[in-house]
């Protein structure tokens, strides 16, 4: 019971690696410590691809009367977010120990950041401990961009889409899902064939994505447990940062200073 309280259940794309990520994902947030945290009904069915009452995102439905005393915080994230949106990609790390409510405070920031911009998109992640698997950090973003992607128009998603996305589906298959990208994929690989596409390359379409969506849509990108994060996650990580023209959106990144990191050799 004690470790019950202190620590999150392992998600079960841990205990089985080939576990779909969005349903792992609504497995774990059904299970989160902190009741406020859990996904209400329409959540659950719009996670599950069912049409429910409400459109919003997984996660997004916390009771706002429970979070209360960081107003301070809330608005230093909404001035940071502002800036983005003027400039470029903004990194924010809300450190802390487990239990502290960075995760509560992130999600507090989108429920703010969607009064003011309705058609905000919102995108999650996480990074689990004994999930040994590469850009796990981005893992869930672009699961989400996948259903982002799947859920617009058919003119809408082409004319989105950057020239280059057919090389995202090489570190992330989810975005076979989405017929434009599926499309963008079989022609890269029948002009270029069996030869090797350079992981550069692949960091810059990830780039040239994130700035096509957050140039139509105000862009939140929230992950959790970044202390997790493995080596390919940050390369990744700093290629978005590093990018000639960065998307205009925040990053919000919890970190648990208190962790045991375990990293692969």
């Amino acid at each position: 019971m004690v470790q019950k309280d202190r620590s999150d259940p392992p998600s079960p794309r841990e205990i089985c690696p080939a576990a779909p990520f969005d349903l792992s994902r609504l497995c774990s947030a059904l299970l989160a410590r902190d009741p406020s945290m859990r996904p209400d009904g329409s959540s659950i069915l719009t996670a599950l691809g069912a049409k429910g009452p409400s459109s919003a995102p997984l996660l997004s439905a916390v009771n706002e009367e429970v979070f209360v005393g960081r107003s301070a915080e809330l608005s230093l994230l909404e001035d940071t977010f502002a800036r983005a949106r003027e400039t470029s990609l903004e990194l924010v790390l809300i450190e802390g120990e487990s239990g502290l409510g960075k995760s509560a405070l992130a999600h507090a920031l989108a429920r703010r950041l969607r009064q003011s911009a309705p058609t905000l998109v919102h995108l999650e992640g996480r990074c689990h401990a004994a999930e040994q698997v590469p850009f796990k950090m981005f893992d869930g973003l672009f699961d989400d961009i996948a259903r982002y992607l799947s859920g617009l128009p058919h003119a809408a998603c082409s004319a989105l889409l950057p020239a280059d996305v057919g090389l995202l589906p090489s570190l992330f298959p989810v975005l076979q899902t989405v017929e434009q990208v599926r499309e963008r994929a079989q022609q890269l690989r029948s002009r270029v064939g069996g030869s090797n596409i350079d992981r550069f390359s692949v960091f810059r379409a990830a780039a040239d994505l994130f700035r096509a969506i957050a140039r139509v849509h105000p862009l939140l990108l929230i992950v959790d447990d970044v202390h997790f994060a493995d080596a390919e996650s940050m390369a990744l990580l700093r290629a978005l940062l590093d990018a000639p023209s960065p998307a205009p959106a925040l990053l919000s990144a919890g970190w648990n200073r208190g962790a045991h990191v375990a990293r692969r050799a």
